[in-house]
């Protein structure tokens, strides 16, 4: 397995992926998806095993601490960020449990490092604070989220050493 930037031809998969991955809110368009990776085409990256994408993260610098709406485009970034917002991570289901996800949140990490931002933020959906815990996410409370992430919505922050 390998992790690289997306390139056109894996848009299909991402979507396959997106669409089996969601049960508690609507799969987003794809315009939608690839304004992430416009805006932010070195955060946004494909787990690839034998020439099949297993899994997609989508990430994008973000100023604010409350997160974008979903089904929304990112038209860009106005300025420099130390913030990154952490939109999307989803593996195949054929491929769970085999590290794609620990080998995509390890490259972003290593990026958004790189890049220096100073906070992660997600909104963690269909009850996954669990695992994003596993990578030093902390619950953040008191701020509005968009009802279209669901109903087990929660704002999350990593605050980057």
């Amino acid at each position: 397995m390998y992790i690289r930037e997306i390139v056109d031809n894996d848009w299909r998969h991402i979507e396959a992926i997106q669409a089996q991955s969601y049960y508690e809110i609507k799969p987003e368009a794809l315009s939608v998806l690839q304004s992430k990776c416009r805006v932010s085409p070195q955060t946004c990256k494909v787990c690839i095993r034998r020439e099949a994408v297993m899994g997609y993260l989508l990430a994008h610098p973000w100023l604010h601490l409350v997160p974008p709406k979903l089904h929304e485009e990112i038209k860009c970034i106005e300025e420099a960020c130390s913030r990154i917002y952490l939109h999307d991570l989803a593996v195949a289901q054929q491929a769970r449990h085999e590290g794609v996800a620990r080998r995509l949140m390890e490259d972003f990490l290593a990026t958004a490092s790189e890049y220096n931002y100073q906070e992660i933020i997600l909104v963690s959906v269909q009850q996954s604070e669990v695992f994003w815990s596993k990578y030093g996410f902390k619950k953040v409370d008191h701020v509005d989220i968009c009802h279209s992430y669901g109903p087990n919505r929660q704002l999350m922050i990593k605050t980057m050493s």
